[in-house]
């Protein structure tokens, strides 16, 4: 029997119950086992053997029992009706146990439910609506508006689900759903015996681990009330007997509300737990030992209780929430991991939206949940993944993930716990926490303290006790506050500590550390005293330089100035005293000037702002005599100020002349503005950068930089033995920088305007104070930038937490909120260079009325087929071009122009670019030893990806199609999903080829033998062509029926996920390397024409509105688009340095899915979950690209890489028909679009009822 039921509303998400065939229910009298009294009947004598005690509620006198025999239900019903019969008055009830369907985790419905009705609705008219069901009010819920515990007037049993959902139809209702009460976990079951508590290594790592000795010398929790929900207190522990140590307490099992919430049975949980919060005993001090503690004593998982109970501490006033508790854990022990999600209960979200709004006088209540014991994804447990809560993990005591930690996107941070490792002997626990003990034999240990507490069930009130350290020092935090300051005091744990990740799946922001929450607080405390904080800025912005030092060799820019303008006005509106450098001004004696002056004028507490917009350069990091200096690769970084370079050592030498207290921020928008920029490119490369990107980078690349010093007489015009230098160490005011790229990124300027600072004035714009610290700041900026360049920030000098933590770009850490700038309007440059240009919503005839030829008369342009000759226009760079037709026609607006140019972007397989494997040519056919499924497994099957274990996808086609089960043909009278394939074309002949493949239909936008149909040919006509790569798409996507001796012996049968669509292949591109928004756009529009369903392309590249079009037409005509995500390389140099890590386009726009990719092993395509070491370049080690989060919303994985490629002819060069190491996104992109088209072949009818 099944039953559903639905959270979060009629329209919310849908959980499925079945009746569990081997368990079920007893609830008796007098807290009597049932086992006992049924052991009593003789009629049982014969079926007692078979049940076992499975679980128990002994407090509510609820007893669960499994049956253990070939039919459980049959045994079942027999015992029920000798139950009923019988009629004991010591049995309350018997009956069955419900499990959520996909999982062996039980619910015990209690025959309640809980219900809200809209925010709206009048009290008669709800009175009325619950007698007219026969309901009655149990409780009214007061942490939201009107909801209620309810109980039907008669017993109605499992019809309460049917109730429920009929309730939820109601137009009154906004959510309803049974009362499912099921045990929480619990702590491990451990039996190990503490260590002696003199162990001082025992007792003292973790203190030292998080910094708490120095947090303590500031704050201990004073006036803090932590709230710990769990199996009750020992009140009489010395950690707890202090006078007022106790703020409030309840048992919410307790219907009176009178008893203390003391352990009952074999409890002792809830003690060890507040014991690392706010134990004050001195032997086993808690995280805030001088913390008030509200201990809640609430049992099953679900019960209303415990959204009562979190609604009732708020109340009493709690600050902050402890819960070591939450769905059961899968075991950590094992390989198998949870796939079902354990949903939260409305009630208890809206008591955890009420505790996180309303709390603490409105400021919001921090509630902690532990990640959870089971080594799995995080996301399967409903309470701990929800937003309203900070999920907390464990690391031992090596600072690594402990071997159980529930790990994720939506853990918060980990705290350390105790840990266990695998040993000859089995599984056995190395490391623990010393917490305080129940007293007695019902304890951990015959003590009164243990030191063997594991599990997140500790690491969760250690996380909670520093969030009450940090708010004893600053009580007036709102609780958006609080979570971006404990977020500051996070680090990467361990062997992990340079990890630049702002997140990590296994902790969260990172290892939370006491002393630098503290710390955050102290400092700004000190910074606020400061009451004449005074801000300074230097606004430095340098389009043109000296001729006569630079000569030609230093391109000119056109948004340097804009920029500065920009960050002067930003500067302005903070209340800054602004100085600007423009130009020939800014020269290197005029900014080192300044600084002297400044390290002379400012005081601690004050703050310098320094904005940089030019070009970066690297010089070589020699003295006079050529000997290298201190840069680990030889170079410097530098800025090109108008008269002469100003090198990065100088810097931090005028930067060491400030005072400690001092804040020093520099916003640098040129390349080297991160560390230094270690890629030596040329000019050439430089313009063809520029050119076909449409930008221009502000760099000058090292042969002009040599050629400029060799002019100036050598490394003594910038270097001499007088120069003063310094290193970061001697600076001791706090620098930070904000920096306009990753070492191996150019920072770039488009319509004069630098990237990066565009986005970061949008972005304080458009958040308009929202984002309170510089590293939220720098991550949303991050969010907005295109990939190919990612802003950095870097903290140097004396480190300083409560800087980190202040309002971005704020004097004294106040909450002033200017408006920010808009950028400066751009100053057109005119340059030249041959291109065509797109245009569009324009006429056929007269464009370029203002642009003259050589005598002096207007140009008259045309657009044939949307394009402009761009021959004689001016303009070094095609984008130049563009603007300039675009400013031209300002009179009569053009929708669009842009370049048409191939995006320079390689993105799938290693065939791709480079080779794969090794040489021979058994290297180049065998699966990838980087990746899984192992060369000599001879287990797995060929087409392993279509496999049940894996995408399923051969059980859906045969479920579709099942004349591929029988050999039939397909029929005539059937509608098949018709695919568009767009990619480098197919191999004419190949045996793989779809049977269903149309040619007629099938055309070619691109290369050799355009128009031909979609073909490609088995030989290289084009640099950079990639053989093969568009014929393995289209086989992976709908390959034929292949015979034994095409694949060696390996497979026979139908290859392809859906073998039976209709498929027209469409080319655009000799080669995967350059992807042409024109062609694609062609190709989309004849997809479109052909009237498909489904288009696939394993090909990306840089966005232009002529593709971001594209796709919208093929949206808007509902077709489903597929495209590969990109892939990229964990070692990178050569081409491939210049290949981004996240998701390009099309596949980033929100109306495409974004393929990437999974392994064998079920885990993400990324190179350092299966390896260890980076040894070269090549498919070997490349890996799937993924993110922005934003963009991962729309993403969908496909099993990669050793997927069988069949990308050759089988000739005497390479004699197979395939290679057995397929990968990259490319392999993915055509299952995810089979398995779209498979849903449209067997949903067409309904699909096409919904279209109209």
């Amino acid at each position: 029997m099944i039953r559903d039921i639905h959270f979060n509303g009629s329209a919310g998400n849908t959980v499925r119950l079945e009746e569990s065939e081997d368990l079920f229910i007893v609830r008796t009298r007098e807290h009597i086992p049932a086992l006992n009294l049924l052991s009593l009947w003789p009629e049982l004598q014969n079926i007692l053997p078979l049940i076992t005690p499975f679980d128990a509620f002994p407090e509510s006198s609820v007893w669960l029992y499994q049956i253990h025999h070939e039919q459980p239900a049959e045994v079942r019903r027999l015992i029920k009706d000798l139950v009923r019969a019988k009629s004991d008055p010591l049995i309350r009830f018997i009956g069955s146990v419900w499990v959520f369907a996909g999982s062996d985790m039980y619910q015990v419905y209690t025959g309640n439910l809980f219900i809200k009705f809209a925010n709206d609705a009048g009290g008669q008219h709800m009175q009325d609506f619950l007698e007219l069901h026969t309901l009655q009010k149990k409780m009214t819920l007061g942490f939201a508006t009107n909801a209620f515990f309810v109980e039907a007037a008669e017993m109605v049993g499992r019809d309460i689900f049917t109730l429920s959902e009929a309730l939820l139809q109601e137009e009154l209702v906004t959510y309803c759903h049974p009362e499912l009460v099921a045990r929480r976990k619990s702590v491990f079951k451990n039996e190990l015996p503490a260590l002696p508590v003199s162990d001082e290594q025992n007792n003292n790592w973790i203190r030292q681990m998080v910094g708490l000795e120095e947090a303590w010398q500031y704050s201990t929790g004073t006036g803090v009330k932590i709230c710990v929900i769990d199996d009750g207190l020992d009140f009489l522990h010395p950690a707890f007997a202090t006078p007022e140590k106790i703020a409030a307490y309840r048992d919410m099992l307790d219907k009176q509300g009178m008893r203390k919430p003391l352990h009952q049975f074999e409890e002792k949980h809830g003690t060890a737990c507040a014991g690392v919060a706010c134990s004050a005993d001195t032997r086993a001090p808690g995280v805030a030992p001088d913390a008030q503690i509200i201990p809640i004593r609430s049992m099953g998982l679900g019960s209303v209780l415990e959204s009562e109970a979190i609604y009732w501490a708020v109340q009493q006033g709690a600050d902050i929430f402890s819960c070591s508790w939450g769905p059961p854990d899968g075991d950590f022990t094992r390989k198998e991991k949870a796939t079902f999600t354990y949903p939260l209960p409305d009630h208890t979200r809206l008591a955890l939206e009420y505790a996180t709004t309303k709390g603490r006088d409105g400021k919001g209540c921090a509630v902690f949940f532990a990640a959870g014991n089971g080594d799995e994804d995080i996301r399967h447990d409903g309470y701990a993944s929800s937003p309203l809560v900070l999920s907390v993990g464990a690391v031992n005591n090596q600072g690594k993930k402990a071997r159980y930690s529930d790990f994720g996107d939506a853990l918060f941070c980990c705290f350390p716990s105790g840990d266990f490792e695998l040993g000859p002997d089995g599984w056995k626990q190395t490391s623990g926490v010393l917490v305080p003990d129940r007293l007695g034999a019902d304890g951990y240990d015959p003590g009164d303290l243990y030191t063997m507490f594991a599990g997140t069930s500790a690491s969760c009130p250690g996380a909670a006790g520093v969030a009450a350290l940090a708010l004893s020092l600053k009580p007036e935090m709102r609780l958006k506050d609080l979570k971006e300051l404990l977020k500051n005091a996070c680090v990467p744990p361990g062997e992990h500590q340079h990890d630049t990740r702002s997140h990590h799946p296994s902790f969260g922001f990172g290892l939370l550390r006491a002393d630098l929450a503290v710390r955050q607080i102290t400092e700004q405390k000190k910074y606020n005293m400061n009451t004449t904080a005074t801000g300074y800025s230097l606004h430095i912005g340098i389009d043109h330089v000296d001729p006569a030092y630079y000569q030609n060799d230093v391109p000119a820019l056109s948004g340097c100035v804009n920029d500065m303008r920009s960050m002067q006005e930003l500067a302005a509106g903070y209340g800054y005293q602004t100085t600007t450098l423009v130009n020939s001004e800014a020269t290197r004696e005029a900014i080192l000037a300044y600084l002297k002056d400044m390290a002379f004028k400012t005081e601690p507490g004050d703050i310098l702002l320094i904005t940089y917009a030019g070009h970066g350069a690297p010089i070589p990091d020699t003295d006079e005599n050529g000997s290298v200096k201190d840069e680990t690769d030889g170079f410097d970084e530098s800025w090109v100020t108008y008269s002469g370079f100003l090198l990065d050592d100088e810097l931090y030498a005028a930067y060491a002349g400030f005072k400690e207290g001092v804040r020093i921020l520099v916003v640098s928008d040129s390349c080297h503005s991160g560390t230094m920029l270690r890629a030596m490119i040329s000019s050439s490369w430089m313009e063809t950068m520029e050119a076909e990107k449409g930008v221009r980078l502000r760099y000058v690349p090292l042969e002009s930089v040599r050629k400029i010093l060799a002019r100036q007489g050598g490394m003594r015009s910038v270097r001499s033995s007088e120069m003063k230098v310094a290193v970061p160490e001697d600076v001791k005011a706090s620098l930070k920088l904000l920096a306009a790229c990753q070492d191996n990124q150019y920072a770039q300027e488009k319509n004069g305007q630098g990237l990066f600072t565009v986005t970061l004035l949008d972005t304080l714009k458009q958040t308009a104070g929202n984002i309170t610290t510089y590293s939220a700041l720098m991550e949303r900026v991050i969010s907005n930038m295109p990939p190919y360049q990612e802003p950095r920030l870097t903290n140097e000098g004396m480190a300083s937490p409560a800087f980190d933590a202040q309002l971005p770009f704020s004097i004294a850490g106040e909450q002033k909120e200017p408006v920010a700038p808009v950028a400066a309007k751009p100053v057109p440059v005119k340059r030249s260079e041959d291109v065509n240009l797109l245009v569009e919503d324009t006429d056929t005839y007269i464009l370029g009325q203002q642009i003259q030829d050589e005598t002096g008369r207007n140009k008259v342009l045309s657009v044939v087929d949307g394009e402009v000759n761009g021959h004689e226009l001016s303009g070094k760079t095609a984008w130049d071009k563009a603007y300039l037709l675009a400013l031209a026609n300002a009179d009569d607006p053009i929708g669009f122009v842009e370049p048409d140019m191939d995006s320079d972007i390689g993105s799938h397989p290693v065939e791709e670019v480079l080779e794969r494997g090794g040489d021979s040519i058994a290297e180049k056919y065998d699966r990838l030893e980087t990746y899984p499924p192992a060369r000599d497994d001879k287990t797995v099957p060929f087409d392993w990806h279509l496999g049940n274990a894996y995408s399923q996808l051969k059980a859906a086609r045969e479920e579709v199609f099942p004349e591929l089960l029988t050999g039939d043909k397909r029929s005539k009278n059937k509608k098949y999903v018709k695919i568009a394939h767009i990619d480098t074309g197919f191999l004419d002949g190949h045996p793989a080829h779809p049977e269903y493949l149309d040619r007629l239909h099938s055309a070619s936008f691109a290369g050799w033998g355009a128009g031909t149909g979609g073909q490609d040919t088995d030989m290289k006509i084009a640099p950079g062509e990639q053989q093969g790569h568009g014929n393995a798409t289209l086989a992976i996507l709908a390959g034929g029926k292949l015979r034994s001796e095409q694949t060696d012996g390996l497979f026979s049968g139908y290859f392809g996920a859906i073998p039976f669509a209709d498929v027209i292949s469409i080319k655009i591109s000799e080669s995967v390397v350059l992807l042409s928004g024109k062609r694609f756009a062609k190709a989309i529009d004849h997809a479109i024409d052909q009237g498909v369903d489904v288009i696939t392309m394993s090909m990306s590249g840089w966005p232009t509105k002529k593709m971001a079009r594209a796709i919208n037409r093929a949206y808007e005509n509902g077709i489903v688009v597929v495209c590969a995500g990109s892939n990229s390389w964990v070692k990178q140099a050569g081409f491939t340095s210049h290949l981004p890590d996240t998701l390009l386009y099309p596949a980033r726009y929100e109306r495409t899915i974004a393929a990437v990719g999974a392994t064998y092993t079920h885990v993400p395509y990324v190179y350092a979950l299966h390896n260890r070491q980076v040894r070269a370049e090549g498919g070997k080690y490349m890996q799937m690209s993924y993110g922005p989060e934003s963009a991962m919303k729309t993403a969908i994985a496909g099993y990669t890489p050793n997927v069988p490629w069949f990308s050759h002819m089988n000739d005497r060069s390479f004699p197979h028909y395939y290679t057995l190491n397929g990968g990259g996104t490319s392999s993915a992109t055509p299952q995810v679009a089979a398995a779209a088209a498979l849903y449209i072949q067997k949903y067409r009818t309904e699909l096409d009822q919904i279209a109209g």
